[in-house]
């Protein structure tokens, strides 16, 4: 008899373990059932520095699945968006609404006329679409569901500025303990890498730890936010070595970068797509040499001030009669920069003057 029950008993358990397999069912994404988002006018303007900000509305898209989605805006001066940007803006849409919204400041707009090739005074169409997509446990886009809204254009007219590398080209944020890097406020942030490039996942550039580096301490991120979705890098598990020639970061760690503080600048190369930081070189300080100083690297009267809003080292020097200079750091000559042509290069020549 005890035989017969424990049968029928292991018969139930069976068929009940069925049953719960039956009843979970997941959700298959297709594409050909997805009601596309759709972007509504944006209002062209001549832009001013504290002008109001634009804002416009959209219709969510709708996946036809109970699942998140994010949504980017992009630009472009051309109708195909064949050099389309993303367009920084607060893009809101309420969980359960149909409809969001979204806000763009002007010096925003201003900003992306000049990094698209556009000058100041002069009227300029550019074209907005906004892209929707499932979003994954870090609300990061899941590419392969990506949907393309209907394309927008406006005509803003640019005001003149003072043209920096941030106006110019995508970055990345640089933010640290530091003051120079922000005191981690992304608000008061004015270092980054660059795509100088334009490869869209290749950042370069020259970082400033300040004359006390000793306890430096930073991490990237892709926008001004630490949300993983757009990018927060710290350092992977058992990365270990000071001064490493390469680091692989993590998005979403919390272990900020501390292996680099044996010197004031640093000059860095982050992939986003591998998350390999690349230390370039680094040094104290930059010098010029020539003639006129007897090619002497450690002379302290050609040492070169360095301005960290606008990224350049920079002396003001007076020449006798025409020379010739190279740069150098640290007053030696082991990483000196010459060149012709208006291009410089690493090891390169003397520079007429």
């Amino acid at each position: 008899m005890k035989k017969i029950l424990y049968s029928f008993l292991m018969v139930a358990a069976g068929l009940f373990a069925v049953s719960c397999e039956q009843a979970h069912i997941d959700e298959i994404f297709d594409p050909a059932k997805v009601t596309v988002q759709t972007l509504g006018n944006i209002p062209g303007a001549v832009l001013a520095a504290d002008g109001d900000a634009i804002t416009t509305s959209f219709n969510a898209a709708d996946f036809k699945m109970d699942v998140a989605s994010t949504y980017t805006l992009y630009v472009s001066a051309s109708s195909s968006m064949a050099d389309k940007k993303k367009m920084t803006s607060v893009i809101s849409l309420d969980k359960g609404s149909t409809t969001g919204s979204i806000t763009i400041a002007q010096k925003d707009i201003n900003s992306v006329i000049f990094s698209l090739g556009g000058e100041a005074e002069v009227p300029i169409t550019l074209y907005f679409q906004l892209n929707a997509a499932i979003a994954n446990d870090k609300n990061a886009a899941i590419e392969s569901t990506e949907q393309f809204s209907n394309i927008v254009s406006a005509e803003f007219t640019a005001y003149s500025t003072v043209i920096r590398d941030v106006d110019l080209y995508d970055h990345v944020w640089a933010i640290g303990a530091s003051s120079l890097l922000g005191a981690w406020s992304h608000e008061k942030v004015f270092q980054f890498l660059y795509d100088y490039e334009k490869t869209g996942n290749t950042f370069t550039g020259m970082l400033d730890f300040g004359e006390d580096h000793s306890g430096n301490q930073f991490k990237f991120t892709g926008a001004a936010s630490w949300d993983d979705a757009t990018g927060n890098w710290g350092v992977a598990a058992g990365e270990e070595t000071p001064e490493a020639a390469t680091l692989q970061l993590e998005n979403g760690s919390s272990t900020n970068i501390t292996h680099y503080t044996a010197q004031r600048f640093y000059a860095f190369s982050l992939n986003t797509t591998t998350l390999v930081l690349t230390k370039l070189f680094s040094m104290d300080n930059v010098g010029i040499v020539g003639a006129f100083n007897g090619w002497n690297p450690a002379d302290a009267d050609m040492k070169m001030a360095y301005n960290a809003y606008f990224h350049r080292f920079w002396i003001d020097q007076t020449f006798s009669e025409a020379t010739e200079l190279k740069f150098t750091c640290d007053d030696k000559w082991d990483q000196n920069w010459g060149g012709e042509g208006g291009n410089t290069a690493a090891g390169g020549a003397n520079i007429a003057v």
